[in-house]
């Protein structure tokens, strides 16, 4: 893609989160632009001349850039998109519930581990599960967007600690009388860094698409 090709095309889908979406439209835009380009210059235009009258005929990125993101979100909400949102709401309380299930596992076995620091990640863990499950219930989700968005990156960054001690330790540890090698510790943890980092890009286009507009169910 030529440089100001690429600059205009930029322009046009910055404000788009959803990068697949936005991959696509910017090959389309590109190939058109350069497509319109190439037909002037075959009218006898200068490269330059060609360029500048293809950008003025494509109109100010800017405002192009609005108009994209709302067709953006109307494609979001419309029917075909919701099971994929439905699975994703099954998908993040299955997140949850698993930050509380490792937050109360550390709890209960810190003294397998010899240290207090595997009980503290647990605490934090335990608290920002509760975060995810009743911020949206007590202060609305479109009030809670960037309080969950945000907790899923705070726990992503959180796997660093075990995954590290998992590797340096090695194990195996007893978890509830289950021996856990440290393989499994930082696989574990590695996934779970994986899904929070996932949850956190995914509840940021659903930010984009459906804040103070829509439910992410359909409309509100």
């Amino acid at each position: 893609m030529k440089p100001w090709v690429e600059h205009f095309v930029h322009a046009c889908v910055a404000e788009i989160p959803d990068l697949v979406y936005g991959r696509r439209l910017s090959r389309e835009l590109a190939d058109h632009l350069e497509s319109l380009a190439s037909d002037l210059e075959g009218q006898g235009l200068s490269s330059d001349e060609a360029r500048q009258r293809a950008l003025e005929h494509m109109g100010d990125p800017g405002a192009l850039s609005t108009v994209y993101l709302e067709q953006w979100r109307q494609r979001m909400n419309t029917p075909r998109h919701r099971i994929p949102r439905i699975l994703f709401l099954i998908s993040f309380l299955c997140y949850a519930a698993a930050m509380l299930g490792f937050g109360v596992l550390y709890i209960i076995n810190t003294h397998n581990f010899g240290k207090p620091h595997p009980g503290y990640w647990g605490i934090l863990s335990v608290l920002l599960a509760l975060v995810l499950v009743t911020a949206p219930v007590i202060a609305g989700l479109p009030r809670s967007w960037n309080l969950i968005k945000y907790s899923c990156w705070i726990y992503a960054a959180m796997q660093v600690l075990p995954i590290l001690c998992w590797m340096a330790l090695g194990g195996p540890f007893e978890v509830s009388g289950i021996m856990v090698s440290g393989a499994a510790g930082t696989l574990s943890h590695s996934v779970l860094a994986v899904w929070s980092v996932m949850n956190g890009y995914q509840l940021g286009c659903y930010q984009k698409a459906f804040s103070n507009r829509f439910s992410i169910l359909g409309h509100c």
